[in-house]
């Protein structure tokens, strides 16, 4: 880790220098359609790269398939409008994703297929398995919902820790919550003004809207892997972010 001595034990003034910048989204251009050898088609390495592991979390979701999640925030459109999406025909409706905001990189186990919408049963589980590991003080998570998504995230956090093999804990964490700049102009004045990451302290300039143009790199792939079976696209998929994530480092 290339950071100094002793900075997990500075004052909670500096924490800001050692804060990791996460950025949540949700993506509708990688759908897939619905394939009826889905079950002969397993992924070379399932929850090893970047999608999280099938199985536990489809069990997970199990759990949520009536639930409704609710936006006081009138001014977006985004959880109001999400599951009149069109999902006839697809077994995936898109894929929903966590990034480092400073540098777009896409985060270990931090994809996962969305199957109606935007829900925060999915944005949850992808969340806390992108924290698996993770050693930092202080979090800064931009989410463009994140005015509503974060009122109950601890709690809903604690049962999935206690019901799924993502054993993150959030109480360890410092956490602020803010909304990506342009997204946030869609808010009312009253919630961009409280959670706008132009108005956030410690993040400095960023946009929170990095992983937009990671979702604009990945989005050709999607042509292709609309046709496939779950494991092929989501090797597919991996790959083509590892190289992503590659250039990102090298460049």
């Amino acid at each position: 880790m290339n950071l100094p001595d002793g900075w997990d034990q500075v004052e909670r003034k500096y924490r800001f220098l050692y804060t990791l910048l996460l950025a949540l989204d949700a993506n509708f251009r990688l759908k897939n359609r619905i394939r009826a050898n889905e079950r002969d088609d397993p992924a070379l390495g399932p929850g090893q790269a970047y999608f999280v592991e099938s199985g536990p979390y489809k069990e997970h979701l199990r759990n949520y398939v009536a639930e409704k999640d609710v936006s006081s925030c009138i001014a977006f459109a985004a959880l109001l409008q999400k599951d009149t999406r069109l999902t006839t025909g697809l077994r995936v409706s898109g894929v929903g994703g966590c990034v480092c905001a400073r540098h777009g990189v896409v985060q270990p186990l931090g994809l996962g297929d969305l199957q109606k919408g935007e829900r925060y049963a999915n944005m949850d589980y992808i969340l806390l398995s992108a924290l698996l590991g993770v050693s930092v003080l202080a979090l800064a998570i931009s989410y463009d919902i994140a005015c509503q998504w974060k009122v109950n995230l601890p709690a809903r956090a604690k049962v999935i820790s206690t019901t799924t093999p993502i054993l993150t804990d959030l109480d360890k964490f410092q956490i602020q919550y803010g909304l990506p700049v342009w997204h946030a102009a869609a808010h009312e004045t009253s919630c961009q003004t409280e959670n706008s990451l132009s108005y956030t302290k410690g993040v400095g300039r960023t946009d929170g809207e990095g992983i937009e143009r990671t979702w604009a790199v990945l989005n050709p792939v999607g042509f292709a892997t609309k046709e496939m079976g779950e494991g092929a696209r989501h090797d597919q998929i991996d790959n083509k972010i590892d190289h992503l994530n590659f250039e990102k480092n090298v460049g």
